[in-house]
């Protein structure tokens, strides 16, 4: 009886012993697979931020000259001493055609002159 249980019990010891260490010799292999997953999204991460930090240092260099200064400044509607400000108005939906002319404007900047002019004093009287 006990030979009967050597002849099964030392196959299933030889069993649990190979499953063992094939399971401690695999596990560093099964880590190194999840932490190279987990990274690969990192260094995608990394990749972008680094060309991201490369444009914005061309911007920031890009800036730096009077001119874009002087770009950046009027687009966030900053002015310079001296300069004024235009501001375009819609006009209201109701009025699709322009004023009439006077018989003295002939010329297009005249006409446009008179067109501003009865706008703006439409205006006014609204805001009035």
């Amino acid at each position: 009886m006990i030979a009967g249980m050597r002849t099964i019990f030392l196959p299933i010891l030889i069993c649990l012993i190979a499953a063992w260490l094939f399971w401690s010799l695999s596990r560093p292999f099964v880590l190194a697979r999840s932490l190279n997953m987990e990274a690969k999204p990192l260094q995608e991460e990394k990749e972008r931020l680094i060309a991201e930090n490369h444009l914005l240092t061309q911007r920031i260099k890009e800036m730096r000259t009077p001119r874009a200064l002087e770009i950046e400044a009027h687009r966030r509607g900053w002015i310079k001493r001296g300069e004024r400000r235009l501001v375009l108005v819609k006009p209201p939906a109701d009025q699709k055609e322009l004023p009439l002319l006077s018989e003295e404007s002939s010329s297009l900047f005249s006409r446009m002159r008179d067109w501003a002019r009865t706008r703006a004093a439409g205006v006014l009287e609204k805001n009035r």
